[in-house]
Order: structure tokens, then sequence, then C-alpha cells
């Protein structure tokens, strides 16, 4: 591998790991204001927004200028395709995030409202498995890569719960029933937050061996 292909790679991989950073730090945020009601502090995560955008362009740029002027070949090549797909889905974790944080305001009407909804539990275990995810990447670990892809299913399982759950409250609680639907999209992003991770993990399978598993049970 050239020398320039060395230093650009190694500013590609600075560039996603400042965006990982901001990401998984954007998502912590997020539930942290959903949880205490901070309309101040979701006003500020959403306009964190426009600069998470920026850095997906920025490093989306830096990749396409690596294909284009040292034409790599084999594992860098490889590496390079890989993170242009990273950069997507660690984009879309940043739009997740936000979503989550918009429903700040149906949050307080439901505890205006007596109603206890608490997505504490499902919130942390998505944040582990986005920590489990990003070590996966940066240490380029296939095993944890592939632990990550048989986790999926538990995210998707309490989403399951949280749609029956809150299904029921808007039976007992019709007055409400606008809210409890609005704040059902902090389950569902959870739940794609996770469907992320798991891309992100076949994406570092892809990256090490080469092979494409996606779609294979």
């Amino acid at each position: 591998m050239g020398t320039h292909l060395i230093h650009e790679i190694q500013k590609i991989q600075a560039l996603l790991a400042e965006l990982a950073t901001c990401v998984e730090e954007l998502l912590r945020q997020s539930l942290t204001a959903v949880a205490t009601g901070d309309l101040e502090l979701a006003k500020t995560l959403i306009e964190k927004d426009n600069e998470i955008d920026r850095m997906e362009i920025a490093l989306e740029e830096e990749c396409l200028k690596s294909l284009a002027l040292y034409q790599p070949v084999a594992s860098d090549l490889r590496y390079i395709i890989t993170c242009l797909k990273l950069n997507t889905e660690l984009e879309r974790i940043g739009d997740l995030a936000v979503n989550i944080v918009t429903r700040c305001d149906s949050m307080n009407t439901l505890k205006e409202a007596g109603i206890s909804v608490d997505f504490t539990p499902m919130g942390a275990r998505t944040q582990e498995i986005v920590k489990e995810t990003l070590d996966a990447l940066f240490k380029l670990n296939r095993e944890a890569a592939q632990h990550i892809i048989e986790e999926d299913d538990e995210i998707d399982d309490m989403h399951r719960d949280w749609t029956l759950h809150i299904a029921d409250l808007c039976k007992s609680h019709p007055e409400c029933s606008t809210a409890l639907i609005y704040i059902l999209g902090i389950s569902r992003s959870l739940e794609r937050v996770a469907d992320s991770c798991t891309n992100i993990a076949e994406d570092i399978i892809y990256m090490l061996d080469g092979a494409i598993i996606r779609h294979q049970k």
C-alpha cells in the first residue's frame, strides 16, 4: 500500500471515529432529554443534526477522493467501500436520535396526565449494543460483530412489547391516545438503531472476510 493511501485511510479512520463518537453521544443525550423532559436540551440536540450531516458529507467526500485518486484494491478497497456504508448507517442513527428527542413534549404531556411511560431499560440496552458495535468496528473484532447480529431479536421483542403496552394504554386513556401513539416512535426508533447496528456488524464481517452475509439466517 502506497504512503499516500496509508495517510488517506488514516484520515478516513479519524473522520469515522469522530462521527461515531458524536452519534453515540447524541443518542445518549436524546434519551436523557426524553427521560427528564428537558425541552431546552431537546432543542439543542435537534440542532446537532446539521453538524452530523456535515460530518457525513466530509467522510463521504474523503472516501470518494481515495477511490478516485489511489484506486485501492483487495482489503483496502473493501475498507473504503465499507466506510461509505458505515457512514450512512451512523448518520441514520443520528437521525433516529433526533426523532427520539422530538417526542419530549408528548412525554411531558403523559407525565402531566399521570401516565408513567419509561423507556429507560430499552434505551440502556440499545446504547449498550451501539457501544458494542463501535468497539467491534474499531477493534475489527469479527466474533463481536457476529454476536451483535445475534442480539437484534432482543430489541425487536422489546419493541413488540411496547407496541402492545401502548395499545392497552390507549384503551384505558383514550384522551391521551395521540401522545401515546406519538411516543411509540421512541420504541420504533430504538428498534431501528439496533437494526443499523446489525447492518454495521454485517459490514464489519464483509470488511474482514470479503463475505456478504446480508439476508442469511
